[in-house]
């Protein structure tokens, strides 16, 4: 009987170490799936997480070449597109009553702002946002600094003939965002 007992518990433990492997190794496998298919369903348009990387013990995710399609009828391929997405939480700062995300780096974001018959890509998309049914009671938190870095903004008027506009954006960094108070 307790040869039976060391099996079990060895066979757990190699299971949940396989499970450890991918999640340190490869947290793609499971990260980008997900944000493609909850990004999907808040945003009602497809969205695509090309690569990520989790680094637990520091707290750090990296999701790298994030696109968010436009809506149908739209002539460009996507609204958004994000070269690199960098997140420093520690997992202490995060049991806080208001979690404390240390930083949030945004870079080579590219926004497409175009023009339709009844209003913008970019408007459609939020209204589409907007019908997620949410309470809008969740969890408040602070984020220490948020930094934006190579963003540009392309607008493609609906004039045919005229062409996009491209517009660099400069550096962009805001501290101590959120907490008790935030959004009310």
């Amino acid at each position: 009987m307790a040869g039976k007992g060391k099996k079990l518990v060895a066979g757990a433990a190699v299971v949940i170490a396989a499970m450890l492997a991918v999640l340190l190794i490869a947290p793609g496998m499971l990260i980008c799936p997900a944000v493609g298919t909850g990004g999907s369903l808040a945003l009602g348009v497809p969205v695509r997480l090309k690569g990520a990387g989790l680094r637990p013990l520091s707290g750090g995710v990296d999701l790298t070449n994030l696109e968010v399609s436009n809506p149908r009828g739209y002539t460009t391929k996507n609204a958004i597109e994000v070269g690199r997405i960098a997140v420093r939480a520690p997992f202490p700062s995060l049991l806080r009553r208001s979690p404390r995300i240390e930083s949030i780096t945004v870079e080579d974001p590219a926004v497409t702002l175009e023009q339709g018959l009844t209003g913008s890509n970019l408007s459609e998309i939020l209204s589409n946002a907007g019908r997620g049914g949410g309470s809008g009671g969740g969890v408040k938190f602070v984020i220490g600094t948020l930094r934006i870095a190579g963003a540009r903004v392309k607008v493609v008027p609906k004039i045919a003939g005229i062409p996009a506009a491209y517009i660099p954006l400069p550096p962009i960094e805001l501290k101590e965002l959120g907490g008790e108070g935030a959004g009310e």
